[in-house]
């Protein structure tokens, strides 16, 4: 009588129990069996989970406190259905060897029984998995589901250094200077109203031999405007940087790389490809240059690591006795794992703030100036987005 008395305080108990009141207590047991959350019991629990695992895992690095604090919580999420999953077999475990009966509500449309749990599961995890693409295709740099992009350099000597949120009068002279000492050319993807703002500065830029890309005219969040703002702030932004340097950008960068499956077509449509990034380092955030300095070690590992290869692999062709002619057929035939092997790496840093003109960025400054030497004494060659796409059609 404890434990019925116990079930008529839960809330569905009270409903239950009013309906069952001509009923022996022991013939009641509670929530039934599709109760008590035992349809968790079935796969739902499990794609809840990974869900929430592979829309944590797409972000990491660049956001991964952010998904890993999802990653957390759909973890405890669906720890806690497995435990209710796990309390409610026990009942009815329970109930079979005391005797009782399942609950029964006496409508013939309402009968436990014949509910099928995969009514309610399929869905969900379509949904879930459907949030899991969905932010794989927005997030993730490298990600091609919404539309083609570049995020790498086609040869693992060539290294694209790109800045975003420009031009920004407190640093990009600077940044221009640094970049003629070591005749390092560059990207830069500039804000429309900005460009608007420095036109002088983004003709320099461009009178420099660098190349300009397009980062929207005031820096929104893509993946949440409808088509039609998206066509302007692309629109607005191709005029600025035309009218200031007397040609139309050929590249576009997403601002936070967020793109919704409409972005990519419309940059296509004005002409403008879609550039991502291999390495995002953080240089907006107030952190020592010593710090950012770290971040930016593994261009010089990968351009190592691509370097020793190619000096190991002319002695283990001889080794294996490859012929020529057979290696023309195996380059033909595109391996994936090979191509990603002999690419190279697309940087982007900052040399603005999309909130305002003058931001400080004296830190990615700080940081090049290391860098650039020793990036040039490893033998990378610094090119534009325009060079690192001619050197691939050729």
């Amino acid at each position: 009588m404890k434990s019925y008395a116990t079930f008529r305080r839960h809330p569905l108990g009270e409903v239950v129990a009013r309906m069952n009141d001509d009923r022996h207590p022991a013939q009641v047991v509670p929530f039934g069996r599709f109760g008590a959350g035992q349809w968790t019991g079935h796969p739902i629990g499990l794609f809840i989970v990974a869900g929430f695992v592979l829309i944590g895992l797409i972000g990491i690095p660049e956001w991964r406190w952010f998904f890993g604090g999802t990653v957390i919580v759909g973890s405890l999420f669906g720890y806690s259905l497995w435990r209710r999953s796990i309390h409610g077999a026990r009942r009815m475990r329970r109930a079979a060897r005391l005797g009782r009966r399942p609950l029964q509500l006496r409508c013939g449309a309402c009968e436990n029984e014949r509910v099928n749990p995969w009514l309610i599961e399929a869905p969900a995890a379509a949904m879930i998995a459907a949030a899991g693409m969905t932010a794989y295709g927005a997030v993730y740099p490298r990600a091609q589901l919404f539309g083609p992009t570049i995020c790498r350099t086609h040869s693992p000597r060539q290294l694209a250094i790109t800045f975003d949120d420009g031009p920004n009068p407190a640093i990009t002279p600077k940044l221009l200077d640094l970049l003629e000492r070591y005749h390092a050319k560059a990207t830069f993807f500039l804000i429309g109203r900005f460009a608007r703002e420095c036109a002088d500065l983004a003709r320099e830029i461009a009178a420099r031999g660098h190349g300009i890309g397009n980062h929207t005219d005031t820096h929104p969040n893509l993946f949440w405007l409808a088509p039609s703002q998206i066509t302007a702030e692309l629109r607005l932004c191709q005029e600025a940087i035309s009218k200031a340097t007397g040609a139309p950008p050929k590249w576009f960068r997403p601002p936070w790389g967020y793109r919704s499956p409409q972005v990519i077509p419309l940059a296509s449509a004005l002409g403008c490809g879609t550039v991502m990034w291999t390495l995002l380092p953080g240089d907006w955030k107030e952190k020592p240059a010593e710090w950012l300095i770290r971040r930016m070690q593994p261009i010089a590992t990968h351009a190592q690591r691509s370097f020793n290869n190619e000096k190991q692999i002319p002695r283990a062709k001889i080794a294996l006795g490859m012929t020529a002619e057979g290696e023309a057929q195996r380059s033909a035939s595109g391996s994936p794992k090979r191509a990603a092997s002999a690419s190279g790496d697309i940087l982007c840093l900052h040399d603005g703030w999309h909130r305002q003109l003058d931001a400080d960025r004296t830190r990615t400054l700080a940081a090049l100036e290391h860098w650039l030497p020793r990036w040039r004494d490893l033998g990378l060659e610094f090119v534009t987005i325009d060079e690192a796409v001619r050197y691939s059609a050729a």
